[in-house]
């Protein structure tokens, strides 16, 4: 694996963290019953992996873990069969970690006992246990910095709800067969989950405010145990992907040139030079992944943050040279994820815009490359088309990111 030297690898000011990322991978030579899992704890930080059923030799999947690192930082490491601890290490972390080099599986050994056995038996088993440690970068790295969401919303009624209203939308909601959205009647639906945040209802009235551009109309936004929900209207049609194949080349032309349309009304929007969410904040975009912890302040920071990324972290023998160009981009307010999924339609015609979780300033390639990811061929063509290459420096860039999307590289 290849690393990349980092231009923003710079020293951590104070009151900041540098942060460690650890991916849990395979333990060997266990004991021989099932339902093994490990605990592991950096600081105030602790992680709990899934419970492996595969014997003596578990592994595990996108186990990831994010701590606060300082120097003189230390991993607790145990492993328990259901609730019985076998065994635990303490290891430093800063010897776990290449600071230069590229990242390694690092190998921990430990003495087990046998579960279900009197504590008094001497049957013990040597054990070990893989995982990667990454230092992440500064842009990673940073203290998380809340959303500065605007106030004026939080006293308007769809933010203002009455006890006795969240109590009766619980109580009506049925779900539905596409995940973590409920019915609620004939005409409203809900999006809930821990991870729908309120920013999304917020950006959904600001674009009915200051834009044409067709969104859900907002109800109630409201939470529950960490659980966000948001009552909207539901919208007619259907999205674009589940009836891309039944339109004609002319109604795909009229809906690219409506999307186009609707993506010129963002950029006359809030111009500013930072890139990241709207209002504020760093991106919330799966696209992002790690997610950034601060907004990027220019483009050498974004072509940075996709070197680490697609180098040191997911291993990418060479970094194409569009990620190095220092030539810069125009930042604009939009939508950040127009694929067809959340495009719905009905005749031919744009119905409706969904999911505005990812609204924010992105360079102004995004928009194209997100749409057409993944698009068959003709629908591809009208969006080039109607929304057109936007910057010309950056052309072999979203060729790059398809090309890293579509192979979902793991470190």
């Amino acid at each position: 694996m290849t690393t990349y030297p980092n231009p923003l690898m710079t020293p951590i000011n104070l009151g900041r963290y540098n942060r460690i990322l650890i991916n849990v991978l395979h333990a060997v030579n266990l004991p021989p019953q099932q339902n093994f899992h490990v605990v592991l704890k950096i600081n105030d930080a602790t992680h709990t992996t899934q419970k492996s059923t595969k014997g003596p030799n578990a592994y595990w999947e996108s186990e990831e873990f994010t701590a606060p690192l300082c120097y003189g930082s230390f991993l607790e490491l145990s492993i328990f069969h259901e609730e019985e601890l076998l065994g635990q290490l303490r290891a430093s972390v800063n010897r776990m970690i290449s600071f230069d080099g590229p990242p390694t599986p690092r190998t921990l050994t430990l003495r087990l006992r046998n579960p279900n056995i009197s504590r008094e038996d001497p049957m013990q088993y040597t054990s070990s246990i893989t995982l990667y440690a990454t230092r992440l970068p500064t842009f990673v790295a940073e203290a998380f910095q809340p959303y500065h969401l605007p106030s004026i919303f939080l006293v308007t009624p769809p933010f203002n709800v009455a006890a006795d209203d969240v109590e009766r939308i619980l109580g009506a909601m049925k779900r539905s067969d596409v995940p973590n959205i409920a019915s609620l009647g004939e005409s409203l639906v809900v999006k809930f989950g821990r991870r729908v945040s309120t920013r999304e209802a917020m950006a959904m009235l600001h674009i009915q405010q200051r834009t044409s551009i067709p969104t859900p109309k907002v109800h109630q936004c409201f939470q529950r145990d960490n659980v966000t929900y948001i009552v909207m209207d539901r919208v007619k049609g259907q999205p674009l992907e589940d009836c891309v194949t039944s339109l004609t080349a002319e109604q795909l032309r009229t809906i690219a040139i409506q999307l186009a349309g609707f993506v010129q009304q963002l950029k006359a929007l809030d111009a500013r030079p930072l890139m990241g969410s709207w209002p504020s904040g760093p991106y919330d975009n799966p696209f992002f992944d790690p997610a950034p912890l601060r907004e990027f302040n220019d483009m050498k920071e974004f072509h940075s943050y996709w070197i680490w990324r697609l180098g040191s972290y997911m291993g990418l023998p060479e970094v194409p040279s569009a990620l190095c160009d220092g030539r810069p981009c125009n930042v604009v307010l939009t939508h950040g994820d127009l694929a067809a999924r959340n495009i719905m339609v009905d005749n031919g015609e744009i119905t409706g815009i969904l999911d505005w979780e990812t609204l924010g300033w992105y360079p102004d390639f995004w928009e194209l490359m997100a749409a057409t990811r993944g698009a068959i061929t003709p629908w591809r063509n009208e969006l080039i088309l109607a929304l057109g290459p936007e910057c010309e420096s950056s052309q072999q860039y979203p060729r790059v990111l398809h090309d890293i999307f579509s192979r979902r590289m793991i470190p």
